[in-house]
């Protein structure tokens, strides 16, 4: 696929491509918690990712 086609249309449904976006979501947050340590309502959504992103993992290696 051309780099073009690939930014019109990204792939996001498959769990490879979903755990890289959350990779990347995380990646942000820990940032951001470095800045602002107290913040508990970010916390909360980073346990979510943290979650998805294990789930995901689980299903690829059920899967493969």
């Amino acid at each position: 696929m051309s780099e073009d086609s690939e930014k019109k249309n990204p792939d996001t449904g498959s769990a490879e491509a979903q755990i890289e976006a959350i990779n990347q979501r995380l990646e942000k947050l820990s940032q951001h918690f470095e800045k602002h340590p107290k913040d508990k309502h970010s916390r909360r959504g980073l346990l979510a990712l943290i979650n998805r992103r294990r789930r995901n993992l689980e299903y690829l290696k059920k899967d493969k």
